[in-house]
């Protein structure tokens, strides 16, 4: 029994490790806060970005910015099972992630191309 336990954990604890990697690959350099600039910018310009803790598309985006993130007008939208913040609901948000940006909304991962095509900010780091 111990020795099933120790290998249940031992598998969770691989798991979790492959999973960091894979994001830290994604991600590539932006580990470093290298979109910094263009977070703010998006920030500056109005983007907003509504999402949920438990929505895995969510984290996908995140990580494309990877400390970045922290620049960047995030709205946390859920718990996915339950009601979602009045501000969400009033943004019209109805799928995980949703950006506003210049009054218009998109729904779904977005590249950072793409954002930066959408707002006029630059990607430069």
């Amino acid at each position: 029994m111990k020795a099933i336990t120790i290998g249940i954990l031992a598998g969770i604890g691989i798991s979790a490790f492959l999973f960091m990697n894979l994001f830290t690959s994604v991600t590539g350099s932006a580990t470093r806060g290298e979109y910094d600039a263009f977070a703010q910018c998006l920030t500056d310009n109005g983007a907003v970005f509504y999402g949920s803790f438990q929505c895995v598309h969510c984290a996908t985006q995140k990580a494309m910015f990877g400390p970045s993130i922290k620049n960047i007008n995030y709205v946390e939208c859920g718990p996915l099972s339950g009601p979602m913040s009045l501000a969400c609901v009033s943004a019209g948000v109805e799928a995980f992630p949703t950006w506003i940006i210049n009054g218009t909304k998109y729904d779904g991962t977005q590249s950072l191309d793409v954002l930066s095509k959408l707002s006029g900010c630059r990607i430069d780091a």
